[in-house]
């Protein structure tokens, strides 16, 4: 009998993963710090304050990151992008998507790199909007 009970349980949540509803929502990109060299900020709207980043703290769609002086930091997002900053550079990820990065800088160096093979990465820069980035790496400043 045991047996049967655990088919009738895989059934019943095979048709909750193969839900319609389940299927037509998107899932989050959730990038991660990966590295950080001095001091690293993010901004809490809540709270309009700047606090401290930690390692491995995560990253998603309108963030906002400030390096300091000499601070530098990587940036790891799943969809195969790396974002490296470096010295008072302010940038904010404005779309996190499996095809799709967008960055703008606000201040500062900022390097991208572009390891998957659909993802685009689009930078605001202070000087205009860079063209979208398909190749494996390109410098923003």
């Amino acid at each position: 009998m045991d047996g049967i009970a655990g088919v009738f349980v895989f059934l019943e949540q095979w048709r909750w993963f193969r839900h319609p509803r389940l299927q037509d929502e998107s899932a989050m990109v959730v990038g991660r710090i990966y590295y950080i060299e001095g001091d690293l900020l993010g901004y809490v709207p809540a709270e309009k304050d700047w606090v401290a980043v930690v390692r491995d703290a995560p990253s998603v769609q309108k963030t906002h990151f400030f390096s300091g002086s000499r601070g530098m930091a990587e940036l790891i997002v799943p969809n195969g992008n790396l974002d490296q900053d470096r010295n008072s550079t302010q940038i904010q990820f404005i779309t996190l998507d499996t095809d799709l990065a967008e960055m703008d800088v606000a201040s500062g160096v900022a390097r991208f790199y572009n390891k998957g093979s659909n993802t685009v990465i689009k930078s605001h820069k202070p000087f205009g909007y860079s063209w979208p980035i398909r190749a494996r790496s390109s410098t923003s400043t």
